[in-house]
């Protein structure tokens, strides 16, 4: 049975644990970031002054469901949605909350591009703390008015050496990275006892193989599209 480290934070884990058990894997389940809300947002206009709310990942989803929860605030009925991925979809769908554009290709720039808005409408964007910015700027570009909302926030975990070891003890083949800031949280660690040479390496998106290219490694393994499922039994083709 091929083992696999699944990084990702474990408000997201669970459905890709799942899947990974039902494909055949063994998991070893060593999340690498944990996700907090920001304290304090602050919403300077009603949510019906805007004309869309654009997500970018299932997180932030959540983060602003609660958010709106927590606060009394309620969406409304003219707002649309835009998604980036399926599995950003499936997390508003979640909420009852319709769906009105998820683009062809799973990028920033690709919603942002092809979102079928007009001149002077307004985009909310609730997102990471210190996300990217191109998604907005190319908002900008078409002449939209996005306001960006700091919703979440990602910090790196810190194991003792004595958990790295045990992780190397129960023998992974494959390790896997699901952002940028998963590769960063795991060279923050400075351990020693996990080696990346000797595993494979599988990561959702070239986004997190070009920052596995700063610290020297690259991937073996990439997702066709950055989705779980196809990471998954992209690792799953690798070795048959």
């Amino acid at each position: 049975m091929t083992k696999i480290v699944i990084t990702r934070p474990l408000e997201s884990t669970k459905s890709t644990i799942a899947l990974a058990q039902n494909i055949g894997f063994g998991v070893l389940n060593f999340p690498l970031l944990e996700l907090i809300p920001v304290n304090n947002v602050s919403l300077n206009r009603s949510l019906s002054d805007f004309d869309w709310i654009l997500f970018t990942s299932s997180n932030a989803v959540r983060f602003f469901m609660d958010y709106c929860s927590n606060t009394n605030i309620e969406i409304p009925t003219h707002v649309k949605f835009a998604a980036l991925g399926p599995t950003t979809k499936q997390s508003l769908d979640s909420f009852g909350l319709k769906v009105d554009f998820v683009p062809d290709s799973f990028n920033r720039t690709a919603i942002s591009v092809k979102m079928p808005i007009s001149k002077g409408e307004r985009v909310l964007y609730p997102t990471i703390v210190n996300g990217p910015r191109q998604t907005e700027k190319v908002l900008r570009h078409r002449g939209c008015l996005s306001t960006r909302l700091n919703i979440y926030r990602s910090t790196a975990r810190i194991y003792p050496d004595k958990k790295w070891q045990t992780l190397a003890e129960n023998d992974p083949q494959v390790i896997t990275f699901f952002s940028p800031r998963t590769v960063q949280a795991f060279f923050k660690n400075k351990q020693k006892s996990v080696n990346l040479k000797k595993y494979v390496i599988a990561v959702l998106a070239p986004s997190s193989a070009r920052e596995l290219n700063k610290f020297g490694y690259q991937a073996q393994i990439t997702a066709e599209t950055p989705t779980a499922e196809n990471l998954l039994y992209g690792i799953k083709k690798y070795y048959e």
